[in-house]
């Protein structure tokens, strides 16, 4: 600095820019692999207590679990089964349900041993899909009528860790600022 202002060297200012911009990526790249990390946790927990409600039978919903980063740094964390919204949140007396979705469940059940399906289809003599096929649309015009309880997996999972993600990404953010080593 002389008597007439301050100086900044071009170069300096920038590498400076440089430096802002190689921060911020880190801690933007820091917080998105956090809240990975956290969907993951969240996905996990609520396949085990869909297990736990006794709300898997064909795989499909637990399977569809996941997480998926979006383009903003933000993380979705959820299950993409057309039926995952009815599991968490039962379904209200209305409109007729897929009835392929239902089969589905249907059939799964049926294959297990000793099921009620092997056996009606012995009393009956039709065959165990045709019995899917009419226990899948009994059930579909049940839930048209009535509709289904909630079963609850997703909220209760994100429920867990709710209070421990914003520490955990403090910390995640934190150790990313404190090993951050600017480039000269």
């Amino acid at each position: 600095m002389n008597g007439e202002g301050m100086y900044i060297d071009p170069a300096s200012l920038q590498n400076l820019k440089v430096n802002f911009a190689r921060f911020r990526a880190e801690v933007l790249r820091s917080a998105a692999e956090g809240l990975r990390d956290y969907g993951m946790r969240i996905v996990a927990k609520a396949k085990e207590l869909l297990k736990a409600n006794g709300s898997v039978a064909t795989g499909l919903l637990r399977n569809s679990g996941r997480t998926v980063s979006q383009p903003d740094g933000t993380v979705d964390a959820g299950f993409y089964a057309n039926y995952a919204e009815y599991v968490e949140y039962g379904r209200k007396a209305g409109g007729m349900p897929p009835v392929d979705s239902i089969y589905e469940w249907v059939r799964k059940k049926g294959k297990r041993k000793n099921s009620a399906l092997k056996a009606a289809a012995v009393f009956t003599g039709k065959s165990e899909e045709s019995l899917a096929r009419d226990a899948a649309w009994a059930i579909a015009k049940s839930i048209k009528e009535h509709g289904t309880q909630p079963h609850p997996f997703l909220k209760p999972a994100y429920e867990q860790y709710r209070n421990s993600i914003d520490e955990f990404m403090q910390r995640k953010v934190n150790k990313t600022v404190e090993s951050f080593t600017p480039k000269k």
